[in-house]
């Protein structure tokens, strides 16, 4: 089946859970200086979700920062097959389908399990992730897979996760 028909098969807005027009809205108003994003399974996760959403942020001005894990775990991308994929979709120019990459840095989480421990993550991402204003945990399961060091964390990720969007 191709994209489009599959697309000409989704179920009509209004959905359920329908909060699109809110976000599309408190999107276009919002610009943010640095995105950590914290990528999850391999394939389709990638190059069909995350890589586009990375673009729009760096077509807006944003510094974007794709953490992902150092091992392989279940099917989680890793840290260098995700160095490996933005390489082979670069055209000669350092460019992502027309978007300068300039500020698009891919690091290492630390983290090597099915969970995001934000006890443990490397060195490189705590220092890039500390003046992000907007942290992204992508993946179906990434909000209960979460290991918070502290009440505080906890506060600061969902002001920062939630409230831009709510």
């Amino acid at each position: 089946m191709s994209f489009l028909a599959s697309c000409q098969n989704l179920v009509p807005r209004p959905w359920v859970i329908d909060d699109l027009d809110i976000f599309i809205t408190k999107w276009s108003k919002k610009t943010w200086k640095k995105a950590v994003i914290f990528v999850d399974n391999s394939g389709a996760d990638v190059i069909l979700g995350i890589l586009p959403f990375a673009r729009e942020l760096l077509r807006h001005g944003a510094q974007v920062v794709l953490a992902a894990n150092d091992l392989p775990s279940i099917n989680d991308v890793t840290y260098p097959e995700l160095v490996e994929i933005i390489s082979k979709l670069k055209d000669e120019h350092g460019q992502l389908i027309g978007v300068d990459t300039s500020n698009l840095l891919v690091a290492n989480s630390g983290n090597d399990l099915p969970v995001i421990d934000l006890t443990t993550v490397s060195q490189e991402l705590a220092y890039l992730a500390s003046d992000a204003d907007l942290v992204i945990l992508e993946g179906m399961y990434n909000q209960k897979k979460i290991i918070i060091p502290s009440i505080l964390l906890l506060q600061l990720l969902v002001e920062t996760v939630i409230s831009p969007v709510a």
